[in-house]
């Protein structure tokens, strides 16, 4: 994640003519949160499955959600 947000904000503060940290932070940090809260419901969904079965994935129905609301409200 890092690796491939600090490329894009490379390119976008290039064009911008700012500074890089500015850049990621203004455009890209926001995108941190949702980044690791699905990285999260990933590997819960896949130990869960894994070990209990398909009623542990509905358990992380209410992660998927928050995640999904955070995204949809950024990008409003």
């Amino acid at each position: 994640y890092l690796g491939n947000s600090l490329l894009v904000a490379t390119n976008a503060a290039l064009k911008a003519g700012e500074s890089l940290w500015i850049t990621w932070r203004k455009d890209f940090m926001w995108t941190s949160l949702t980044y690791l809260s699905g990285a999260s419901a990933a590997g819960i969904i896949a130990r869960f499955i894994g070990n209990v079965g398909f009623f542990a994935f509905s358990a992380t129905i209410p992660i998927i959600a928050i995640v999904y609301f955070t995204y949809w409200t950024y990008m409003k």
